[in-house]
């Protein structure tokens, strides 16, 4: 019942586990807003990637991810929900 969706990135762990004040009961938020990514809901899995930069230096940096999607009919005052998180390894396969 999803239409629309929002991928979140972050370099950072905001540690946010409870959104009920502001109407997400049983959500978090556990990626910073760094990077935002908004899609169609298409379907139940939606597939994504995030392109980065040839650069070394990055190897070994954490890349915290996850997932929003605004509901019709919304479940909460919020209208969404969010999914679990992420904490990917850059260099990590």
């Amino acid at each position: 019942t999803g239409t629309i969706g929002a991928e979140i990135y972050g370099l950072t762990d905001p540690g946010i586990s409870n959104l009920t004040g502001i109407g997400l009961p049983g959500c978090g938020l556990r990626a910073a807003l760094d990077y935002l990514n908004a899609f169609l809901v298409g379907g139940s899995t939606p597939a994504y990637s995030l392109v980065l930069p040839n650069d070394p230096t990055i190897v070994g940096m954490h890349v915290f991810t996850t997932g929003a999607v605004f509901l019709n009919p919304p479940t909460n005052s919020f209208g969404a929900i969010t999914g679990s998180a992420i904490d990917g390894m850059i260099g990590d396969v």
